[in-house]
């Protein structure tokens, strides 16, 4: 079972970017989707102004590889070089790094890690990645589809900045938006993410969840 996110997932720090993740309890789950609540400082990646994306794990490593399969995955999102990418074990808190398997509880076993946390952090990176996309385009006044991000480079045109040079701006933008109480539902921005790593456009019926995301977007059933 997958854990369920609410809107509220992204957090901004004080020094680069920071995007975190609500996890519902395995018993809230099995209930069906939580409603949105304000989410808890449960960070899981930074992303620093020297370049250094770092992914804090809350599974420890038993020689099973969390450490290496998670960061994998932010860094495919995201569209980092592995050459930046760091990880950290979570610290002690079962509140905000609860496995799901086990229920409320901070833990690691059973070969959970993956299943625990294979969509939530899909869903950070692909985060991250809109956000300093957004960030580069209000920068360059570019179009957002427009802008590539590959080996943690945003590129346009023969503008070009590594991502720790817009970590600010993103996590600024990604402030924005949730004092405006519209950080963005996580499924979207994964969506997002995604359309704009392949400089594709979205066709959805719902248009008005990624009017604040850095997405083209079309709906072909509008009349």
């Amino acid at each position: 079972m997958q854990p369920v996110l609410t809107r509220r997932d992204a957090l901004t720090g004080a020094a680069g970017l920071v995007i975190g993740a609500y996890v519902a309890p395995r018993a809230a789950l099995a209930k069906g989707p939580m409603p949105d609540a304000p989410v808890l400082p449960n960070a899981f990646l930074r992303i620093a102004p020297d370049n250094i994306v770092t992914v804090i794990v809350k599974h420890l490593e038993f020689g099973q590889g969390p450490i290496t399969g998670l960061t994998t995955l932010v860094a495919e999102e995201l569209g980092a070089d592995w050459s930046q990418m760091r990880a950290e074990h979570a610290p002690a808190n079962a509140k905000l790094y609860n496995n799901l398997s086990f229920g409320p509880m901070q833990g690691t076993g059973g070969s959970s890690a993956i299943a625990n946390s294979y969509m939530q952090m899909r869903r950070v990176g692909a985060a991250a990645r809109e956000m300093l996309i957004a960030a580069a385009a209000a920068e360059w006044r570019a179009p957002a589809s427009e802008i590539t991000l590959e080996k943690g480079v945003l590129r346009h045109g023969d503008k070009n900045a590594p991502i720790g040079a817009f970590a600010e701006q993103a996590a600024t933008l990604m402030d924005v938006r949730r004092r405006a109480g519209r950080p963005g539902e996580t499924r979207d921005t994964m969506i997002a993410g995604i359309a704009l790593a392949q400089r594709a456009t979205l066709a959805t019926r719902n248009i008005r969840h990624f009017d604040d995301l850095a997405v083209p977007v079309v709906n072909p059933w509008r009349a």
